[in-house]
């Protein structure tokens, strides 16, 4: 195989559901190298829901990505990645200031 067709294979991935009930997050097929095709998914996947169900836990938490990384004890590229994979699964959203809170739908 192309190390072509390698990459577009790997850049189109399938999310495992995200799922901690009650809360539920499921996903489809997504065209996003910079997020799944990393390698780092599976890795994430605990991480993902730590964080998920702590804002489910705690309303109203209001994090910058640099608080973010001292509170779960991450580098700069792991919560740069966990932040925006749960962004674009609309998990979270970014404020105007620069702050992840619980999406509010």
């Amino acid at each position: 195989m192309s190390s072509g067709a390698e990459r577009s294979r790997q850049g189109t991935r399938t999310a495992t559901v995200l799922s901690d009930a009650p809360w539920r997050v499921t996903t489809a097929t997504h065209h996003a190298p910079s997020v799944f095709g990393t390698g780092l998914t599976p890795h994430l996947l605990p991480l993902l829901l730590r964080i998920k169900r702590e804002y489910h836990e705690m309303p109203g938490l209001s994090l910058t990505e640099a608080q973010a990384r001292r509170m779960w004890g991450l580098d700069r590229r792991t919560c740069t990645v966990a932040l925006g994979t749960l962004t674009e699964l609309r998990v979270l959203q970014r404020t105007t200031r620069g702050c992840y809170v619980q999406s509010s739908g």
